[in-house]
């Protein structure tokens, strides 16, 4: 009897951590379409097709890496930073992520200074040069 509750167990687990994976052709199918709307500038529908796959596998770092590139080019700057940190969880050699989240955190440090601009009469050496830094890597995302 405890043989069979035993067998019983493994082939529910079995069943349950199965049930999560997505189809090869499905994730193909997806991770196209992500790269493909991407590339078209359509940035909601590679949003979309991405949320799919990281519903799917939340440990995919490239998928989570270009879901940060969207959200940094739409200017979400804190979810970008967030979505280069989950790329890095999962793939701590990924240079592209470690690069982005770099330029992520300028942004957000540019941001705080344009904040406290207006209690300055004139603009922070720190400021204009992390404008000038930035305007080159702009065009790279």
């Amino acid at each position: 009897m405890k043989i069979i509750i035993f067998a019983s167990l493994i082939i529910l687990l079995a069943a349950c951590s199965s049930t999560n994976q997505l189809p090869y052709e499905q994730q193909n199918q997806w991770e196209n379409e992500a790269i493909a709307s991407y590339q078209r500038g359509d940035m909601l529908s590679a949003e979309s097709a991405l949320r799919k796959l990281l519903n799917a596998n939340s440990k995919d770092a490239q998928s989570w890496l270009l879901l940060g590139n969207i959200h940094l080019r739409e200017q979400r700057i804190e979810a970008a930073r967030y979505a280069y940190t989950q790329a890095l969880l999962y793939q701590p050699d990924l240079l592209p992520a470690q690069n982005n989240l770099a330029v992520a955190y300028l942004r957000l440090a540019t941001a705080t200074l344009i904040a406290g601009q207006r209690y300055r009469e004139q603009e922070p050496a720190l400021l204009h040069e992390l404008l000038k830094l930035q305007g080159a890597n702009r065009a790279a995302l």
